[in-house]
């Protein structure tokens, strides 16, 4: 049964090694550099593969804590990949595309794109899970925002 907020990488958990991108739209992505950019269908599927294994890694990260992660779409989980990955990489911010195409390899499977993103994915899961275990106990609010 599915509740409120679900999205379709929710229904998906537990099918198994079920592709939920082809390679076509990884290399659409790759080429345009930027998933605006991409046709809807390619978004959509890059989205919510994002939001599956986003949303399972904080999971197993956050245990009972993962509705967090709830609350972001699947096109937001595509851009925490993106941002984390740029991010934390500083001048060499664009070489995680360049690593992911090499993934692929010479073959045509999509399997080579699925998994980089999905190590891709657990990286921007432990940042999100860092910032989210330590900003309830680093808030302190500004005095300026307790004056009204």
């Amino acid at each position: 049964m599915r509740r409120v907020g679900d999205t379709d990488s929710d229904a998906m958990e537990g099918l198994g090694a079920v592709h939920l991108t082809e390679a076509i739209q990884w290399r659409e992505w790759l080429e345009l550099c930027a998933l605006g950019r991409c046709l809807e269908h390619t978004a959509y599927a890059l989205s919510r593969f994002s939001g599956f294994h986003f949303r399972r890694y904080v999971g197993m990260a956050l245990g009972g804590e993962a509705e967090l992660s709830l609350c972001l779409g699947d096109r937001d989980c595509f851009h925490l990949l993106e941002t984390t990955c740029m991010a934390e990489r500083g001048k060499n911010s664009k070489k995680y595309k360049k690593w992911l195409a090499c993934r692929q390899g010479s073959g045509e499977g999509v399997e080579g794109y699925d998994s980089g993103a999905s190590l891709l994915l657990r990286d921007a899961a432990r940042v999100f899970d860092k910032a989210a275990e330590g900003s309830d106990k680093n808030y302190e609010p500004n005095k300026e925002d307790n004056d009204d």
